[in-house]
């Protein structure tokens, strides 16, 4: 259904871009959206290293997950909005779940509160909110044996 690739420096026009589609209703609606200041960031943080890009076979998507000796941690899945509703986030998501069942380990993310529609598809994988730190909830995939 998709495959991942790591993210080159090469890959900085489409993954602003995804930010943008993917992101500027939440950011605007959270903190309001300036341009300029969200390009800066952007740049400031471009780590391709950690980034893969998602393909259907073109791409759709970026993924960041770091896995950690005591959990795994989903930094960022955007998809942009003509791959959404499809099942695509949930594919990765449930992929990264199966890998954490086999490790053992638990998977924590953070969403912004005023992305809904993600919230709803991290709880529908069995996520729960651990802690509340506006703008953000942070959530837990507890979905192993403890």
């Amino acid at each position: 259904m998709y495959t991942l690739r790591s993210a080159s420096t090469a890959d900085a026009p489409f993954l602003y871009a995804l930010h943008v589609a993917a992101m500027r209703d939440v950011i605007t609606a959270t903190w309001g959206w300036d341009d300029a200041w969200q390009q800066q960031y952007f740049a400031a943080r471009f780590a391709p290293d950690k980034v893969q890009i998602i393909h259907i076979p073109e791409p759709v998507g970026m993924l960041e997950l770091e896995k950690r000796p005591t959990e795994f941690l989903v930094g960022n899945l955007k998809l942009l909005p003509t791959a959404q509703n499809r099942g695509l986030g949930t594919a990765v998501m449930r992929d990264i779940l199966a890998r954490a069942a086999r490790e053992n380990l638990p998977v924590r993310l953070q969403v912004l509160e005023a992305n809904q529609r993600a919230r709803r598809l991290y709880e529908r994988l069995g996520f729960v909110a651990t802690c509340q730190v506006s703008p953000h909830i942070q959530m837990t995939w507890p979905g192993f044996d403890e």
